[in-house]
């Protein structure tokens, strides 16, 4: 958890739908193959032969199997807390598991938004360039807010509306 919260402006978060579609497309095949098995399965079983049985087992195996797809990803996805901040004191991003990072507004410079993704300029380090595509928001809309909040910043006005 990142401590200091009384201090936050505005924060980014990472835009799920891309990650999740794949899976969910393969999960959706498996839920409607399993609803066409499970159909069929049920309306051969009072004949003689094994093919509703067998119907009923692939049909509830592939929607178990869906659903199961369904989950994995969401939580797999969900669990990356990936963050973009804008705070009092400066830019803080976090990217999987690592520590939070605050840079100062004193060492941000240009940002902008390049094809590859946004692109943060800080004084003194290779800079960083933030590939995640965020919820909502274009990179474009990002870099004109950080530099909008760091010019006010280093100029000492108010960063809260009120």
């Amino acid at each position: 958890m990142i401590e200091g919260h009384d201090k936050d402006i505005e924060w980014f978060r990472p835009d799920p739908r891309r990650r999740l579609m794949p899976a969910w497309v393969v999960g959706s095949c498996l839920l409607g193959l399993g609803l066409v098995s499970t159909t069929y399965g049920f309306s051969q079983l009072g004949k003689d032969d094994h093919l509703g049985l067998l119907g009923l087992v692939l049909g509830l195996s592939c929607v178990a199997s869906g659903m199961l797809t369904f989950t994995v990803s969401a939580l797999r996805v969900l669990a990356d807390d990936t963050c973009l901040g804008l705070r009092v004191d400066g830019l803080l991003f976090r990217r999987g598991g690592e520590i939070a990072r605050v840079i100062p507004w004193e060492v941000v410079g240009q940002v902008s938004a390049e094809e590859e993704g946004l692109w943060v300029a800080i004084d003194g380090d290779e800079g960083l360039l933030i590939r995640t595509p965020f919820a909502d928001v274009e990179h474009g809309e990002i870099a004109r807010r950080i530099m909008a909040t760091r010019r006010r910043a280093l100029m000492g006005l108010p960063l809260r509306p009120g």
